[in-house]
């Protein structure tokens, strides 16, 4: 990722808007979770230019070459049950909802409030499915869907106290069974009890 260790959005795009001048910095986390804690280590580099998603096999050669500093290293207990990152704990949530909403009940079963613990760098995280939605289709990004489920999400970070909201809407067969058509992020909107409303952007 690019770095930055900014508490706010506005602080977070004034720092990006620096780089360039100097090179560019990345931050790669590497987490391992075993016997009830995880070994988190951050390490940094320095690039003459900027990367993007089309760059995969050159992000994957920068982090495999030897960092000018030593990572910094982070280490904690983790609960019993604690998911291995934010995606797994997604996969389950939306797995279970998605399970849910498709069994032969009426009125059809729309999951809420269940909670999976995950870790991402070393800290814990709650991630919170606030409500379910049945959507019989809609379009994102031109392209028409069927037989959706939109799951309203939050996940809560305990060591900073700051709670982030998103969607995912997902399909619920064919190719796109359990998989995120759609997804609407906003950030940590609420911080240290301030609100923060503004939308960051949607993804299709």
């Amino acid at each position: 990722m690019r770095k930055t260790d900014d508490d706010s959005l506005e602080d977070a795009k004034q720092g990006l808007s620096t780089e360039g001048t100097g090179g560019f910095v990345y931050k790669a986390i590497r987490s391992r979770v075993a016997d009830g804690r995880v070994h988190a280590e951050n390490t940094l580099w320095r690039v003459p230019r900027d990367f993007t998603y089309r760059d995969l096999a050159g992000l994957q050669a920068l982090v495999s070459s030897p960092s000018s500093a030593p990572p910094r290293v982070r280490e904690a207990a983790v609960p019993p049950g604690t998911a291995p990152g934010f995606l797994f704990a997604a996969a389950q949530t939306i797995d279970q909802a998605v399970t849910a909403a498709l069994l032969p009940e009426k009125p059809r079963r729309l999951l809420s409030g269940i909670q999976t613990t995950f870790t991402f760098n070393a800290s814990l995280y709650d991630l919170r499915l606030r409500s379910t939605e049945w959507v019989e289709s809609a379009t994102y990004g031109g392209r028409r869907y069927e037989r959706l489920v939109r799951l309203n999400c939050e996940h809560f970070n305990r060591e900073k106290k700051t709670r982030e909201r998103f969607v995912f809407v997902c399909g619920t067969d064919g190719p796109f069974a359990r998989v995120p058509v759609f997804i609407e992020y906003h950030p940590k909107v609420v911080v240290q009890g301030r609100g923060l409303a503004r939308r960051l952007g949607v993804f299709p």
